[in-house]
């Protein structure tokens, strides 16, 4: 059964959970929908598993992804900055954060094989969020303006579906 959280034309996750799942592998698909585009090969497979190990970490960042400087930048050199910070290319983000920034904290991409080249970053200010992605290349970049919270509460549900999904997978 396919599950769907949150609005496509905006921001949705979509899993599916494999007849076969494997039990505690949870074979299973997962993509982002982000502005109507999905991003992720919802139909390669994937261990629902190693997706929701990821999450972990980027639910973590919860209320700590506002920063103004960040915020205000154009989307296509805010994406190449945060590029260069994570691959250690370069720390001139460094200029917009505070000291004690953590640019993998504005990483909301889970680190598994379906989302190939893709970067997905979240940043806050004043209420609103943007969601900038692209693929590595750099060669085309996307934004989406979200209320403050909209993706952390579509980030949550389908966490804590796969949560469940888990917990029974692990206890049969």
């Amino acid at each position: 059964m396919k599950m769907y959280f949150g609005k496509k034309e905006r921001f949705a996750i979509f899993l599916e959970l494999d007849e076969a799942s494997g039990r505690e592998w949870m074979f299973g698909k997962f993509c982002y929908c982000i502005n109507g585009r999905q991003i992720g090969d919802f139909d390669a497979g994937i261990s629902l598993r190693d997706v929701f190990f990821q999450m972990k970490y980027i639910r973590g960042d919860r209320g700590h992804r506002d920063f103004e400087k960040l915020f205000k930048l154009p989307k296509n050199i805010f994406f190449r900055l945060m590029s260069d910070a994570l691959s250690e290319r370069s720390n001139e983000i460094a200029q917009y954060a505070s000291e004690d920034f953590l640019p993998a904290s504005l990483d909301v991409c889970p680190l598994v094989d379906i989302f190939g080249a893709w970067r997905i970053f979240l940043v806050g200010y004043a209420k609103q969020e943007r969601l900038i992605f692209g693929e590595c290349d750099e060669s085309e970049v996307f934004e989406l303006i979200l209320p403050a919270g909209e993706f952390d509460e579509v980030f949550e549900a389908s966490y804590l579906q796969l949560e469940l999904m888990y917990e029974a997978a692990i206890s049969q």
